[in-house]
């Protein structure tokens, strides 16, 4: 294990969604390799033990410190705010709630019928948590990133 710095935190969320998952998805996965931080799904970005725990936004939130820190969404712009807040429902498998915030952030009108179709019909049951089975998730975090691309969302 290693510490890992993270590039910067934009000034804005990505304006498609599937951007803000692939985003979150590879700090993720450098979050999991930096020993100072700890995945936790239920824990924002939270440095009161002797490592840091995030939950898929924390590490998202996690650029603007690199280093552990205790911060929550608050602490940030709200159009951060609701790109967290979808990034939280999605950890979470809620996929409709995940979309209204991220409607929040600039993308009016992407509670698309077919996509909500075809994310039921596909990955709304291969979902597991991440304090399941991180392998599955990560799958599963990868093809929903695929299917949001698809769709345009």
């Amino acid at each position: 294990m290693t510490e890992i710095t993270l590039p910067p935190l934009p000034e804005s969320p990505p304006a498609k969604l599937w951007e803000l998952v692939h985003m979150a998805h590879g700090d993720l996965k450098l979050r999991e390799r930096d020993e100072r931080y700890q995945i936790d799904m239920v824990s924002w970005h939270d440095a009161t033990t002797s490592v840091c725990k995030v939950c898929l936004a924390g590490c998202v939130i996690s650029r603007k410190y690199n280093e552990p820190a205790c911060a929550c969404p608050s602490n940030f712009a709200p159009d951060w705010v609701y790109a967290f807040l979808s990034l939280d429902c999605i950890a979470r498998g809620g996929m409709s709630s995940a979309l209204t915030y991220f409607e929040s952030v600039g993308e009016p009108s992407i509670m698309s019928p077919e996509f909500l179709k075809e994310y039921d019909e596909q990955l709304s049951g291969e979902y597991t948590t991440y304090a399941k089975s991180p392998v599955q998730f990560h799958s599963w975090l990868y093809k929903l990133t695929e299917l949001l691309k698809k769709h345009g969302i």
